[in-house]
């Protein structure tokens, strides 16, 4: 297998040979998302180059070492349980993101059972008393679980408590479920033992319809050009996540009826509509990529391999830089999309079967943020001050004198 072109550009920026370097990321527990972060490359040329220079086994080596030292040496009933719990969410068609979310937050968990000497038998670690000093552990601990990662060096956010709160309601229902608890102890409805954290309902600013013609504008005829102007106009016309995005692959698309088949969360397929512009872009993109595919998958990178997440969160995060006011990732575009159909038609039942949510929780979030723009346009029209400057005593239209 030839050198990738970027491997000179790597060793001038570290100094060092490309060998070296990805044995000291592998070596500081970096995961393949993590290495392509260091080195500021796609996540597929990360696994072409983990391939090439076979760190394979010592990724798996690395990753079961801090699964362990998590863990600890000794082996307990609610580590069993918690694999179980894994394997049972795996085989039920959870997503690997998912399935990645909850062994952390768990994983951690046990470290911090660990660290206290608690027992890891459920009947003592995992109590109503228990949870919620772990809890409170994450809201109010600067450096915590040892300082292992970057993330658990930064201040923690409301949803990250959130998080673990949402992993050991999940966790607490499969156990009740398995006969392993007789009831939960977080509870359920208004019987919770311990409440959901309480978010803070931020107004996200949407992404101006001129910043997305200038990032459209900026795109050349390039083979990356091309593919770069397809993913801005497929996610800004079907609203699809991230994952849906780079999942797609030639067989799912119809073109000549304007329709994608992607797979969201749970492997559930649904089919989202493009726009004739969107089809124009993609059949432009299609004759360059034809030229150096080695995949069946649409979005590639340079080198013909499948572009993966961190590929367009790079490609995005160059534009973010030139439009630092607004935010410029995947699920903007998600945001933007929402509006924009809630905008045209209202229909919430549509707009929650288009962008593939189990429930209308999301679609009704966002219909607040319309009819709070349509309450300021009504403002707008209706301000009683500025309908006090316009009347006089007589009814006429003459300003109100009014003194300072």
């Amino acid at each position: 297998m030839g050198r990738p072109s970027k491997i000179p550009e790597i060793e001038r920026r570290f100094g060092r040979p490309i060998e070296d370097i990805l044995n000291d990321l592998v070596d500081q527990g970096e995961s393949p998302q993590g290495i392509a972060d260091a080195l500021r490359i796609s996540q597929s040329m990360a696994y072409e180059l983990i391939k090439q220079f076979d760190l394979k086994s010592k990724l798996k080596s690395r990753a079961k070492s801090d699964f362990q030292s998590y863990f600890g040496n000794s082996e307990g009933e609610f580590t069993r349980l918690i694999d179980d719990f894994i394997t049972a969410k795996e085989i039920g068609g959870k997503t690997n993101s998912t399935i990645r979310f909850y062994k952390t937050n768990l994983m951690r968990y046990v470290w911090w059972l660990n660290e206290r000497g608690i027992p890891l038998q459920i009947r003592y670690c995992f109590t109503t008393e228990v949870i919620r000093h772990f809890l409170h552990y994450v809201q109010t601990t600067p450096e915590r679980f040892g300082g292992r990662s970057t993330s658990s060096r930064k201040p923690v956010s409301r949803s990250t408590v959130d998080a673990y709160w949402r992993t050991f309601q999940a966790f607490s229902t499969w156990l009740v479920r398995e006969g392993k608890l007789k009831e939960s102890p977080i509870g359920y409805g208004r019987l919770k033992k311990i409440e959901k954290p309480k978010q803070v309902k931020l107004v996200v600013p949407e992404i101006p319809d001129e910043v997305i013609a200038a990032m459209l504008n900026s795109c050349d005829d390039s083979l990356r050009g091309r593919r770069d102007k397809t993913i801005i106009l497929i996610l800004l016309d079907t609203g699809i996540r991230l994952g849906e995005l780079v999942g797609i692959e030639l067989k799912d698309m119809n073109l000549e009826a304007g329709l994608i088949k992607v797979f969201g969360k749970g492997q559930k397929e649904r089919i989202v509509r493009i726009s004739g512009p969107t089809r124009e872009a993609i059949e432009r993109y299609l004759e360059l990529r034809a030229e150096v595919a080695k995949t069946d998958r649409l979005l590639v990178n340079d080198y013909g391999y499948a572009l993966g997440p961190s590929g367009v969160q790079i490609m995005l995060r160059k534009f973010q830089k030139q439009f630092p006011d607004y935010p410029i990732h995947p699920h903007a575009f998600r945001h933007k999309f929402a509006l924009e159909v809630l905008r045209g038609s209202g229909n919430l039942a549509a707009l929650q079967m288009l962008g593939g949510w189990e429930n209308l929780e999301m679609p009704r979030h966002y219909a607040a943020a319309i009819q709070q723009e349509d309450a300021l346009k009504v403002h707008e029209a209706a301000s009683p001050v500025e309908k006090l400057m316009e009347v006089n005593g007589n009814g006429g239209k003459e300003k109100a004198t009014i003194s300072a």
